[in-house]
């Protein structure tokens, strides 16, 4: 488009004027990183978010199984104290809360043994000890009983205080008794990215700046930076953008496999050496390790085909594909499923043969005289190595998000998108630095307003179905002494979706409708996380385009598709060949009309 300028007459010895003025700028033209702002609009796919959440109900769910087959093995704060506790001490501090655990079930049975109708001996005390699971089954029964029967005739101010008050002491009891492995890794990894976001947000300064030192205090004290700390002690530390992301991709998956009470169990003090090891590897190390594996594999696998199919669906998109068929998207990526599975296994296998082969060669040191003469020697091989392993390392650093796009651009296997996953890497580093910090930005501002939309959707929802429920404040919840929805569903906060529900403060049907509606909110949260996923496979796949033209020069809209099929091709006739007969006409017919011919 082009504007006319005014025609006035141009001054003694100057050029004349322009004709045309500048009425548009293709700004992905000028600068290519604006691509990434289309991300948002790619992850909101709703194909994509139908992916994502049921990719994240399959593994919520099999956490969950998870969890009741090994039961209340983990202590409050306990990834924490792994990560800031050698291992010694780390030891000793859990086998110090497991003997504590004992003493505060004691005294907690104890105090319920006034309740006749328990029978609670002091030798049921002594076994319901050792058994968590059953020891907090009997508490819940008699704080439950003790609560109902102080509700008796109580004013509505009474049961909502006894309400609360019973919802205390049943959060205390289930933190004496412990939380499940694969409940307290989803927490740790909810707050972890919650740091994240709170430290990414300091770092572009659109929060307050507040440091451990200084929590809550004055705005204007800047304490860090937010992006990372220059003290490698604090590498593991949740108050930068760097020790989020650490903990979140090391700290947490290291704990789950070798912090860990079935992991940490020791045998009896009375048990034989034979024995007592033998009790330890077959009755809990080597059932959890193997319980473990088969998580993550199902995991890996639910990660490889959720992935693929929005890396894939994001491709066709973003290269101005206008037929999206799901059909042959599925059978894109199920006949790429084994890359998509081996992907991210092959750097680790690579460093893991890498790293046996140089502990082969360093036996050679353990050899009486020879050995420390041979280690000098030959170093430089064992320094080639770990200089390939450092590579390698960087390399998945690096390009670990890029390996799905790049077998759904591509349509390759794993080890070309491993290789051009690191071959961007080091051809733009700083290209793929400055696009990744753009992109991690980007998605939390909007992920801040897909949140924002959820609080409003469940909070108008609270609202207006809570003035009919209640009745305008006349109806209440028969033992809690809360308005009736509030005794169902807490009213959600814009900083907490999901309030703790008092389970133990219902009857039945108000327990039955608590259920539903809090498997509804439930879904409503995990389409957040599920944009979370959306977001983070699409805008890994605008960035490869990106990197994959600023490398290789190909052109954006360039994306493998699969040819379809050929059909065999018809040999020619015979010349002269008469015509075939209709399929109409009975074969007698025909021929007999041949010989008439």
């Amino acid at each position: 488009m082009s504007l006319d300028a005014p025609k006035v007459p141009p001054a003694v010895g100057l050029p004349p004027l322009p004709a045309n003025v500048v009425a548009d700028i293709h700004w992905p033209g000028v600068f290519e990183f604006t691509h990434l702002f289309r991300g948002f609009r790619l992850a909101m796919n709703p194909t994509k978010l139908v992916i994502a959440l049921l990719a994240i109900l399959a593994i919520y769910t099999t956490g969950r199984l998870f969890d009741v087959l090994w039961g209340p093995r983990v202590y409050k704060d306990e990834i924490e104290s792994f990560r800031d506790l050698p291992s010694a001490p780390y030891r000793q501090q859990r086998a110090e809360r497991r003997d504590g655990r004992r003493g505060e079930l004691e005294d907690l049975l104890q105090k319920a043994a006034a309740d006749a109708s328990l029978n609670l001996d002091t030798e049921t005390i002594r076994g319901l000890c050792t058994a968590p699971r059953a020891a907090e089954r009997v508490l819940r029964q008699a704080y439950i009983r003790q609560f109902q029967a102080d509700t008796v005739g109580a004013t509505i101010a009474q049961r909502s205080d006894d309400a609360a008050r019973l919802q205390r002491r049943m959060l205390v009891l289930h933190d004496t008794v412990g939380h499940g492995i694969f409940d307290s890794l989803m927490d740790y990894e909810i707050r972890q990215f919650d740091a994240l976001i709170e430290n990414t947000l300091t770092f572009v300064r659109v929060s307050p700046i507040h440091g451990p030192a200084n929590p809550g205090g004055d705005e204007n004290q800047a304490i860090s930076g937010g992006l990372f700390s220059k003290n490698p002690a604090r590498l593991f530390r949740s108050d930068t953008m760097v020790g989020c992301l650490v903990n979140m991709t090391i700290t947490a998956p290291y704990w789950l496999v070798a912090g860990t009470e079935p992991i940490q169990w020791t045998p009896a003090a009375d048990a034989g050496p034979w024995q007592g090891w033998a009790d330890v590897w077959l009755l809990h190390r080597i059932p959890y390790l193997l319980s473990v594996l088969l998580l993550l594999a199902f995991w890996l696998v639910v990660a490889a085909v959720s992935g693929g199919l929005i890396c894939r669906i994001s491709a066709l998109e973003f290269s101005g594909s206008q037929n999206l068929h799901l059909g042959e998207i599925w059978s894109f990526v199920r006949t790429r499923l084994p890359a998509l599975v081996a992907a991210p296994l092959l750097p680790l296998l690579i460093i893991a043969v890498l790293g046996g082969i140089l502990t082969l060669l360093g036996l050679a040191g353990a050899i009486p005289w020879l050995g420390e003469i041979l280690v000098g020697m030959f170093l430089i091989v064992s320094l080639v190595g770990a200089f390939v392993m450092m590579l390698v390392l960087l390399g998945v650093i690096g390009g670990f998000n890029l390996m799905y796009p790049t077998i759904a651009v591509e349509g390759s296997d794993a080890f070309d998108a491993c290789s051009r996953s690191w071959a961007y890497v080091y051809g733009a580093p700083w290209r793929l630095a400055l696009y990744s910090v753009i992109a991690l930005i980007y998605g939390i501002i909007t992920l801040l307003f897909v949140s924002f939309a959820a609080y409003l959707v469940l909070a108008l929802t609270h609202t207006f179905v809570g003035l009919g429920t209640n009745f305008f404040g006349l109806v209440h919840g028969q033992y809690n002494g809360l308005l009736k929805l509030d005794t169902l569903w807490p009213a959600p906060r814009i900083n907490e979706l999901s309030q703790p529900i008092n389970w133990w403060a219902m009857n039945w049907s108000e327990w039955t409708g608590s259920v539903f509606l809090h498997c509804w909110v439930f879904t409503v949260i995990c389409f957040i996380g599920a944009y979370v996923m959306s977001f983070h496979y699409s805008i890994h796949t605008v960035l490869y385009f990106l990197l994959r033209r600023a490398v290789e020069g190909q052109s954006l809209s360039e994306v493998h598709r699969e040819e379809p099929p050929t059909a065999a091709p018809v040999p020619n006739a015979a010349p002269n060949a008469p015509a075939e007969a209709d399929a109409s006409t009975p074969p007698a017919a025909a021929s007999e009309g041949a010989c008439s011919k």
